[in-house]
């Protein structure tokens, strides 16, 4: 779990939003137990992510940039 690992104390990255068998969890993401499979969406510097996917063996799927605020604002929007 985020909890488990302190992924923001140990790694100084955000878990966002979590999907499991191609579908969003809607509980605590503190919570929940990490399965195989499972999709993080997480933020934060690259080497960051680099050194906490390396640490947890997990893959990186993509890197995204830099996002502005209102890109934020709009992609929030969509979920709620």
């Amino acid at each position: 779990s985020v909890r488990g690992i302190r992924m923001h104390d140990t790694y100084g990255i955000n878990l966002l939003a979590l999907a499991r068998s191609g579908r969003p969890l809607r509980s605590r993401l503190k919570n929940v137990q990490f399965q195989v499979g499972d999709v993080l969406l997480l933020q934060g510097e690259s080497k960051k992510l680099e050194r906490a996917a390396k640490d947890l063996g997990c893959l990186l799927l993509a890197q995204r940039g830099a996002v502005s605020a209102a890109q934020r604002c709009g992609v929030a929007s969509g979920y709620l």
